[in-house]
């Protein structure tokens, strides 16, 4: 659980951080400007990361809802030509990433059909319980990012 080193010498033990802003705080004092720069990038990162989430629960409620709708789904069709544009796009910017060992490559079907089933299986496709994950969401970033 330590990043950076071992024992002394890490740059970051997570356990430690993880239990309070206060500890993460008086660690931070006391760490050279560039694990600074690299744990500020993590957060900063993390954060991004949780608020994108909330916005995908955000666009998939707005779909549901039909508040907003995606021009090209009236071509979706599984096979289709849209569907294979989507797909070579989606090769194209993370298929360089299924040879390494971690995180495990998701295929673009395994992707396509991952968003939308987790949240349907937390939420059963409520529009309140979709809400109020993406505000969850939505303040787990803005903690994340409140940290820096």
């Amino acid at each position: 659980n330590q990043i950076g080193g071992k024992g002394t010498e890490a740059m970051i033990n997570t356990n430690d951080v993880n239990g309070s802003l206060e500890k993460f705080r008086e660690m931070r004092k006391d760490m050279t400007q560039l694990q600074k720069t690299m744990v500020d990038s993590f957060e900063y990162s993390k954060g991004i990361m949780v608020i994108n989430r909330g916005v995908q629960v955000l666009i998939y409620t707005f779909k549901l809802l039909g508040l907003i709708k995606d021009p090209l789904t009236q071509y979706d069709e599984e096979g289709s030509a849209t569907d294979a544009v989507r797909e070579n796009h989606y090769n194209q910017r993370f298929g360089c990433f299924a040879d390494i060992m971690f995180p495990r490559y998701k295929h673009y079907y395994e992707y396509k059909g991952g968003v939308k089933k987790q949240i349907q299986d937390e939420t059963g496709d409520d529009p309140a319980k979709l809400f109020e994950m993406a505000n969850k969401f939505f303040k787990l970033g803005k903690k994340f990012l409140n940290n820096l």
